[in-house]
């Protein structure tokens, strides 16, 4: 944690954007008992230093509320995507009309709701489910440099001789 903190610290020097970015690389790793770490390194520091890390802590709170926050907007809009696509009578069209504002979130959103009709046994949503999210990530590949799409293609294929007889038709 003293490394991270020291990171941190580092990086709110340099400037505002190296410490959000720092924070969003590190967010998972920046919870309570980090908070709480932090805290007591400050208490053991010199009235100098303990500033200084309290001063992060003020900003690193505020930071990842922010964070917290967008990322919750996100799964909401994400979910109120899907469910939308989900009450179309055409699901296509409302793919294609959406299709500007779907981002990793819906595809988030789609996965699990995936999880949960398959731990429920509902193949049939599941499936279903699937589909959109198959779709969606083909959408998004279609405005890929070709290049990018032929790497995506690679990775998903399992079986060697496929990925060669790819490469041999590109």
């Amino acid at each position: 944690i003293d490394t991270l903190i020291d990171d941190l610290l580092t990086a709110r020097d340099t400037s505002a954007i190296a410490l959000q970015n720092a924070v969003a690389t590190n967010r998972p790793l920046i919870d309570y008992q980090f908070f709480l770490h932090l805290t007591q390194r400050a208490e053991g520091e010199s009235s100098e230093e303990q500033a200084r890390l309290m001063a992060l802590r003020d900003e690193l709170v505020q930071i990842t509320d922010e964070m917290d926050m967008m990322a919750q907007q996100a799964i909401e809009t994400a979910t109120r995507q899907l469910n939308e696509v989900l009450e179309s009578p055409d699901i296509e069209a409302k793919l294609q009309e959406l299709y500007p504002d779907l981002n990793e979130a819906f595809l988030v959103v789609v996965s699990a709701n995936v999880e949960q009709a398959r731990s429920m046994k509902r193949e049939d949503i599941a499936e279903m489910l699937m589909r959109i999210y198959a779709r969606v990530v083909e959408m998004m590949e279609d405005r890929l440099r070709p290049e990018i799409k032929a790497m995506n293609h690679l990775l998903r294929t399992e079986a060697s001789d496929e990925r060669m007889a790819y490469l041999r038709e590109q």
